[in-house]
């Protein structure tokens, strides 16, 4: 068995995890407490998307590099949906908040 067929039962079971996250299970009462999330939300998707782009860049062997452009292509633009759900559509900038993402 090699390397990757070992990596996409241990993905598999943290994407059901991560899909488990109580992050997915706030309940957002107003339209204000949205906005906020999705404004913070969005910062992280950016730096989550810088991160798995790294991972196409720095993967050493062919088919670690095809695996990342596969999550890179499912991720991508996750960031600008999010802001299209923004109520008045102004982003936010917070710089504690990407630096935890990156």
């Amino acid at each position: 068995m090699d390397l990757i067929d070992r990596l996409i039962p241990d993905n598999e079971q943290y994407k059901e995890q991560f899909r488990k996250n109580k992050l997915f299970k706030i309940k957002l009462d107003s339209t204000l407490q949205k906005n906020k999330f999705l404004k913070h939300f969005r910062i992280w998707s950016g730096e989550f998307q810088k991160m798995v782009l790294a991972r196409v860049v720095f993967s050493e062997t062919k088919e670690f590099k095809q695996l990342a452009w596969e999550h890179l292509t499912d991720e991508f633009g996750h960031n600008i949906e999010l802001s299209q759900n923004l109520e008045n559509g102004k982003e936010t900038t917070d710089s504690i908040f990407e630096a935890l993402g990156s």
